[in-house]
């Protein structure tokens, strides 16, 4: 009896396994993620800076993304939320966390947010936008080249 519960806990754990290693292996191909924050390509995907990401004040649940493109641009790792605070505000803080973490702003516009920060081969962009009920839409989002 005792070795049957044994062998029946071994197959089940290689069981599970083998479908997180599926997972993995799938989530490798697809060149557009969104997912929720706690969610398995949340901790797989999601890069520490971007977790990290000041979000006080936010509205519903923000929506995480990356993208692994083919071409010119760059595998990128993101956040979309939405937040009441003023516009400054949120440029503020989201300035002071990247400069804290050893970022330093572009003097160029060459990327295709609003605000562009560097580090080394990392690069960080963000964008925040007005949507008709008066909240700001923010979309962060980091690559490495």
């Amino acid at each position: 009896m005792r070795i049957n519960r044994k062998l029946l806990f071994v197959s089940v754990l290689g069981l599970l396994i083998s479908a997180l290693i599926l997972h993995c292996f799938t989530l490798s191909f697809d060149e557009h993620l969104v997912f929720r924050k706690y969610s398995f390509s949340y901790f797989v995907l999601t890069t520490s800076l971007i977790r990290n990401l000041p979000q006080s004040g936010t509205i519903g649940e923000a929506e995480y993304f990356h993208e692994r493109l083919d071409g010119t641009k760059p595998e990128s790792f993101g956040v979309i939320y939405y937040i009441k605070d003023p516009k400054q505000e949120i440029f503020k803080t989201l300035e002071q966390y990247l400069i804290k973490n050893g970022y330093a702003k572009e003097s160029s516009d060459s990327g295709y947010r609003d605000y562009q920060y560097s580090k080394g081969e990392s690069r960080f962009q963000f964008s925040i936008d007005n949507d008709d009920q008066n909240n700001y839409r923010v979309i962060a989002e980091e690559n490495h080249f």
